[in-house]
């Protein structure tokens, strides 16, 4: 593993090298890449030359050519960003979006679709597909400064394609193995000429899966989206536009989590009697009004509005035996409501950019689920019966959350600007939970079975049976400060350096067994970053390179509740107990040899470590982050010929990486190659014939063994990565 020196000497080298590079580079007037790229997610939406923030953007042109589906398919390519615990989530720069372990109030990652921010549950099953996306943007580091709350470690930005007035028609129809089929259309044109567009868009997506359920004889892990949306475009004068948007979408899929045992096996088979299902039911809705007060004034109003149903059914014993009534049935509301207000003044030396956000949200979860009760504690496994416990619960959360934000930037010189932000963060967050817990065979009933050595076991238990309820509230607010300089040490090269700080609020929960109201305190994470900006030979080579270090203190992690005999049971609760650090850095090259050929590459790295992590039970000072690769990259090319054919190849890797905190399961490293060979009929029709994991590689996105105290292996789960598939595209865009 790399020290702290190492990585830094790494860092400098890569520095130093794009610097001389670029002051090496001939002036020229033409445009590169990277200064023709918009990045819409800041608040000014600079060119990536000027944005000092990692930020891998996505364009359109390379969501279109690549075989991507989802955004899980795009973050896949991207080093130093992950998918965590088999696609459900992400984590950035290995700090998971759930925080350490899943314990804490909010995520660390915030995904937005047109400016309004999903919750956990719909950034996993939500609107996340790339049908009709214009850019995708993934910012690497904390952003709380310019997205606010739950953006401690990056935040992801998906926007989709706006109207025009112009007549604008597209169509795509798919087809891939697994019975895998796509069918997409959108389009739109004006109603009013230059004042009034709307654009429409569809796209419905299913797949039969890679998994069996021998059990009961059909598909585990199938999957179908359903996704649609409308956009209006009002432009009533030149300095007033408008843009609407409304999408509903559904997104469900079976269980894909399969048993493994003490050495790997890939097997596709699992024997469940509770047929697994997760997904959700979104619908967003978003007004975005720009106004040109004069050349130097503009004003920018934000509206989002999202409300999803989620549902989960799962089988927790993963068997088809005796036991295998065991599982939950779990419904969930997420609304959302949220303004931002912001004005920008943009001078000859001074951008400055100020504004107000505020966002209320209410989430429920409603529970009912039959566990093992040596899920609260293994000594329960001794009693002469096995004893289930029933619970039905309801859980509401509700958060309001104020802000007040600067950002901006002043030209010192004509080479040098100071880099500056602040954000005042308040919120506000109650919390309300109703249980009912029985157990079955009622206590009266196994009470006399029992020997006198396990009574006290009973009378534990029967401190948690019947109803309860229970409710806390919590105010929490931050001051997150952001500070940097910004050199242009050559016309086409850039060089900056930003400190600033991340924030997750601190908050309460309520026992899932017995409603007890446990409070824990904010999270702070300090970045500081060094980036540089470089385009070379007249502009068709762009090299972009950020070193970072991150201290992160008061992490929320998950700690085994101490029941009250002094033994300590299988559920957890949060406590603020981790010191952290991150460094590492990313690496982002493209080159277009001609207009026909182009390679592109990227390298990440990344060391995290626990610095001091010690609960009642577990002391993980030293250890890694999960889902926290030290290497990956990226690596690919595409190219164009006159004839109308094309093709191209893109490489991805990650390297070995742990699946828990203690470090005991390790995900091995893999590398993924994708292809594509296609051929242009004319200006508005194409085919492609597409692979992904060209090579067929075996290997997991999560994995988890338990063994006893003598190290003898008990049981375990997985969840596998896909298979090579084959499929077919064709499209059409008039």
């Amino acid at each position: 593993m790399l020290r702290t020196s190492t990585c830094a000497s790494i860092g400098a080298l890569l520095i130093s090298s794009a610097l001389a590079q670029g002051i090496d580079a001939s002036d020229t007037e033409d445009e590169a890449r990277q200064e023709t790229i918009i990045v819409q997610g800041t608040k000014f939406e600079q060119s990536l030359m000027e944005t000092p923030d990692s930020v891998a953007v996505v364009t359109a042109e390379e969501i279109e050519r690549e075989p991507i589906a989802d955004l899980y398919d795009i973050v896949e390519r991207i080093p130093n960003v992950t998918a965590a615990l088999g696609e459900q989530g992400f984590a950035i720069r290995g700090v998971d979006q759930r925080g350490v372990g899943g314990g804490g109030s909010g995520l660390t990652i915030t995904t937005y679709v047109d400016d309004a921010p999903l919750g956990n549950q719909t950034t996993f099953f939500g609107p996340t597909g790339s049908w009709d996306v214009s850019q995708i943007e993934v910012f690497r580091g904390p952003q709380s400064t310019n997205f606010g709350r739950n953006a401690l470690a990056g935040a992801i930005y998906i926007r989709t394609r706006d109207p025009q007035f112009e007549p604008d028609f597209r169509a795509r129809l798919e087809v891939a193995e697994a019975d895998t089929y796509q069918i997409s259309a959108a389009g739109g044109t004006s109603i009013i000429d230059d004042t009034l567009a709307f654009r429409l868009s569809g796209d419905y997506r299913e797949s039969k899966g890679f998994i069996t359920n021998t059990f009961l004889n059909q598909d585990a892990d199938e999957s179908e989206l359903s996704n649609f949306r409308g956009k209006l475009l009002f432009t009533p004068t030149d300095d007033l536009r408008i843009v609407t948007t409304t999408t509903y979408a559904e997104n469900f899929a079976g269980e894909d989590v399969v048993n493994v045992g003490e050495t790997d096996n890939f097997d596709r088979e699992v024997a469940y009697n509770l047929a697994g299902r997760e997904g959700t039911e979104t619908f967003l809705n978003a007004i975005n009004l720009e106004w040109d007060i004069s050349d130097l004034w503009s004003l920018q109003s934000i509206t989002t509005y999202q409300e999803t149903d989620y549902t989960r059914i799962e089988d927790f014993d993963t068997s088809a035996g005796d036991t295998s009534d065991v599982g939950l049935d779990r419904k969930g509301t997420d609304e959302a409501l949220s303004q931002e207000l912001r004005l920008k003044y943009l001078g000859d030396r001074l951008n400055v950019l100020g504004g107000l956000y505020y966002v209320k949200i209410e989430d429920s979860f409603d529970d009912e689920f039959t566990i093992n009760a040596t899920a609260v504690d293994n000594r329960l496994a001794a009693f002469p019966i096995p004893l289930f416990i029933d619970r039905d619960s309801l859980s509401e959360t509700e958060t309001e959350n104020y802000a007040l934000f600067l950002d901006g930037s002043y030209d010192v010189t004509d080479r040098l600007s100071l880099l500056f932000g602040a954000r005042y963060d308040y919120e506000e967050t109650e919390n309300r939970a109703v249980g009912d817990t029985q157990f079955v065979p009622s206590l009266d009933v196994l009470t006399p079975l029992l020997p006198p050595s396990l009574a006290p076991l009973a009378v534990l238990l029967a401190d948690f049976e019947g109803l309860s309820e229970s409710s806390t509230s919590g105010e929490f607010d931050a001051f997150l400060p952001k500070i940097g300089l910004q050199y242009a040490v050559a016309d086409h090269t850039n060089l900056a350096f930003v400190v600033q700080q991340g924030y997750r609020s601190g908050g309460s929960e309520l026992s899932v067994l017995d409603n007890r109201v446990i409070d824990f305190d904010p999270e702070f994470l300090t970045n500081y970053e060094i980036s540089t900006r470089s385009t070379l030979l007249d502009g068709d080579l762009t090299i972009n390179t950020n070193v970072f270090y991150a201290d992160w203190q008061d992490q929320q992690v998950p700690e085994p509740i101490v029941l009250e005999d002094g033994s300590t049971s299988n559920l957890a609760r949060t406590v603020n107990a981790g010191e952290s650090t991150l460094m590492g850095f990313e690496i982002d090259a493209d080159y277009a040899i001609d207009s026909s050929l182009e390679v592109y590459g990227s390298l990440g790295y990344v060391e995290t470590e626990f610095e001091d992590f010690e609960t009642s039970q577990f002391n993980y000072s030293g250890n890694s982050f999960a889902f926290a690769p030290e290497w990956s990259y990226n690596v690919g090319f595409n190219k164009i010929h006159d004839m109308g054919v094309f093709y191209g190849v893109d490489i991805n890797y990650r390297d070995d990486a742990f699946a828990d905190n203690e470090n005991q399961d390790v995900v091995e490293g893999y590398t993924l190659v994708n292809a594509r060979l296609g051929y242009e009929f004319n200006d508005y029709s194409r085919i492609t014939l597409y692979a992904r994991n060209l090579f067929d590689e075996d290997y997991y996105t999560f994995l988890n063994r338990d063994f006893d105290a003598d190290g003898n292996f008990l049981s375990g789960t997985s969840r596998i990565g896909d298979p090579r598939v084959i499929g077919m595209r064709l499209e059409a865009n008039f």
